[in-house]
């Protein structure tokens, strides 16, 4: 997607594309999710919030690098004694945030003017004295009119909680501390009850009665939206029995429930001897609740203790929240649909079990949520750095997998770096392994700093015991006028590779295919002249040669290229040239140095670019996108029976539409470019990227498997995790 001559489209391409990830179709994602309940306070105070390079972001967009597609929003009844945070407004506003980034949305409905928790559920100002059926009304008439409010404002909502951690009841009252604003505790820390209105013990029945009517509110203004009965303990089974056996004995009922798990707050309080026994207890209760109430459960809150004079506390919770997410995937038999964590976004000194530090940077623990690369979004290597391998390829070698690609910079287009190389023994959990090949320093070098080296392949040649690096190359302050490929070597797969020279492709030689008559066609055409493209007569003398005949002399163009080795380990330079209007098939050398001088032409005129290519059964496959600047495109495909041709344009393989913020179509090839096929044991994976003009380096992953119909073409569908 680097012609000069689209250079006007780049500055207008697509804006970034969220890492957040909404409910697929067939299957709903594992929802990743954060209450910031705080978030609009925090930034009215002033507060900013950046990512680990120091750059400024939009938390909730932050949040998307994450992995976080769910954000859980608490409301409040009549918060005007604490800012009117938490009202019905203010939640719209962080509904509308969370919508903009493509997250699923939770309402969390405490049922007080303030806090509610498993110590106290103080009922509203505005509702004492009030009767049960009264306060019954009230709570329904609350509820309605806030999910009317969002509703009314195209908000949809997933879940409600009605109520919160309600562990002992909902509505019922302690005596508060007029001092400190907080409840008052006595000489032994004990609260004292004042008001027993909804209390699990006291009155069971009127607690099932508030959340029955909370349960028919909802479905009122939502019908499909989960509710959710929420309770703190995780691990205590006795407890979950005891709270959900009332509800249903009194006549409610629930959807899902919710969790809060807390390793931290559970071994402080001397109820757990560990994290990891905090854990698993708490998927050995997933199981019984799910099994015996036959609903699924959530997590709704967790959250680590953050310590930044001792970073080995905070790896230790990025290492337990990877550990519940993991098992709560895969050992709760499908039951447990997402993990949410409390206030991520807070300041230590605000809350010590939030994910950031106190100038507003996530800190390890947020680390945590990448526990898998998830296709549509920033992939993470094990440092928990993103990926900046973009436009290249895979290698196999032994038992490890390379990745090599462009490490492009976050502003700008130049290549700042070099190639970078990621190493992996399954495909999925990626170790930086430096830069293979270095920009120079060196005034005037091909690959001086600033230069643009873009699409580098890396493959290792059986004859030679090397290693051989192809890449595009653009020299330093020239644009994209020199569109060279180079070459490099190295004996180790992640280098250093020893730059060897660029230039164009098979200078003064022509298609072998192209016989004397073609070649004295082209040799008449100007282009020059033409001022005016895509013309039918401007496409006649495209077709004819006319440039390839303009670069004949100098060499072929090498933009968007690939490398590809067939099963007699010759290998072929495949790349998009003659202004991007014509792809080039060329032989290389024995030692896949250079050019033999034997290539061909495919699609003259046809706007091809970004090729990709695979063999199935004796038959190619070459895929490309076309020429739309940073703008995706509908991919093209063609076939063939030999690597010469004739090749047969079909329609593009992509099928279907993509999940998440974009939600792109096949016809746009899910919002990505092709950057090369791995054939991994016969089972090739289409490699691309989701372009970011704005900031390159944070352009996303696309991996997908390649199926083949019963015809034996291929098929390409979204999957969302790879």
């Amino acid at each position: 997607m680097r012609n000069k001559r689209w250079r006007n489209l780049w500055l207008c391409g697509v804006a970034m594309l969220s890492a957040a990830t909404m409910n697929a179709q067939e299957k709903e994602p594992f929802w990743l999710g954060a209450d910031m309940g705080w978030l609009t306070e925090m930034e009215a105070n002033g507060h900013k919030f950046y990512d680990k390079q120091g750059r400024e972001r939009e938390c909730m967009s932050l949040m998307g690098d994450y992995g976080i597609n769910a954000e859980r929003i608490r409301v409040w009844v009549n918060p005007v004694k604490h800012g009117n945070w938490c009202n019905k407004e203010d939640v719209l506003v962080k509904c509308k945030r969370a919508k903009a980034v493509g997250q699923a949305i939770m309402i969390d409905f405490h049922y007080s003017d303030w806090w509610a928790d498993p110590g106290k559920q103080n009922i509203p100002e505005g509702w004492r004295g009030l009767s049960f059926e009264q306060m019954k009304e009230a709570l329904a008439a609350h509820t309605v009119e806030v999910l009317t409010y969002l509703k009314d404002h195209q908000i949809d909502v997933k879940w409600v909680q009605v109520g919160n951690e309600t562990s002992n009841g909902m509505l019922w009252s302690v005596k508060m501390d007029p001092k400190t604003g907080w409840e008052w505790k006595d000489e032994n820390g004990h609260t004292q009850i004042v008001e027993y209105m909804g209390h699990l013990e006291k009155n069971p029945e009127q607690y099932a009665g508030f959340f029955k009517a909370g349960y028919e509110a909802v479905k009122k203004v939502y019908p499909d939206a989960i509710c959710i009965v929420h309770l703190d303990n995780g691990f205590d089974n006795d407890l979950y029995n005891r709270n959900l056996d009332t509800l249903l004995k009194y006549g409610a009922k629930f959807d899902m429930i919710g969790m809060s798990l807390y390793p931290y707050w559970s071994m402080e309080a001397g109820k757990e001897p560990s994290a990891e026994k905090t854990i698993a207890d708490c998927i050995r209760n997933i199981n019984l609740v799910a099994k015996k109430y036959g609903v699924d459960v959530m997590i709704t809150e967790t959250g680590y203790l953050v310590d930044e004079k001792n970073p080995k506390v905070m790896e230790e919770g990025r290492d337990q929240l990877r550990q519940l997410i993991y098992e709560s995937k895969t050992r709760t038999g499908g039951h447990c649909k997402g993990v949410f964590y409390w206030e991520p976004e807070c300041r230590p000194r605000q809350y010590k079990l939030g994910a950031f530090t106190e100038d507003g940077r996530p800190t390890a623990i947020m680390d945590g949520f990448l526990s898998e690369s998830r296709n549509g979004q920033l992939w993470f290597d094990t440092d928990g750095e993103h990926i900046n391998a973009h436009g290249g390829n895979i290698l196999q070698y032994g038992d490890t997998y390379y990745w090599y690609g462009e490490n492009r910079p976050y502003e700008g287009f130049t290549t700042e770096v070099g190639v970078s190389v990621y190493s992996s023994k399954d495909l999925k959990t990626w170790k930086n392994e430096g830069v293979a090949l270095a920009v120079s320093e060196e005034a005037g070098h091909d690959i001086e700093r600033g230069c643009i080296m873009e699409r580098p392949k890396v493959v290792y040649n059986e004859k030679t015991k090397k290693f051989v690096m192809l890449f595009h190359l653009e020299l330093k302050g020239r644009g994209y006028e020199a569109a060279r490929v180079a070459f490099a070597e190295s004996e180790s797969p992640t280098g250093p590779f020893r730059y060897i020279r660029s230039t164009r492709v098979n200078a003064g030689i022509w298609p072998f295919d192209m016989d004397k008559k073609a070649q004295k066609a082209a040799q008449q055409t100007d282009a020059a002249k033409w001022k005016d493209w895509w013309t039918d007569e401007w496409r006649a003398e495209v077709k004819k040669g006319m440039y390839l005949w303009k670069d004949f002399r100098g060499g072929q163009m090498n933009r968007d290229m690939t490398v590809y080795i067939d099963d007699d380990g010759k290998a072929y330079h495949i790349t998009s040239s003659q202004e991007n209007l014509t792809l080039l098939v060329s032989e290389l050398t024995d030692d896949y140095l250079d050019f033999t001088g034997k290539y061909n032409m495919v699609a003259p005129g046809g706007q091809n670019e970004a090729p990709c290519i695979v063999k199935h059964d004796g038959t190619y496959w070459l895929i490309c996108s076309g020429c739309t600047g940073w703008a995706p495109n509908e991919a093209r495909m063609f076939r063939s029976e030999s690597i010469w041709g004739p090749w047969t344009q079909l329609s593009s393989p992509f099928v279907g539409e993509a999940t998440g913020y974009h939600k792109m179509p096949a016809e746009k090839t899910f919002g990505a470019q092709g950057t090369y096929i791995y054939n991994m044991n016969g089972k090739p994976i289409f490699m691309a990227d989701i372009w970011n003009p704005k900031h390159l380096s944070q352009s996303l992953h696309l991996w997908l498997p390649i199926e083949f119909s019963s015809e034996g073409i291929p098929v390409i569908r979204w999957v969302d995790k790879w």
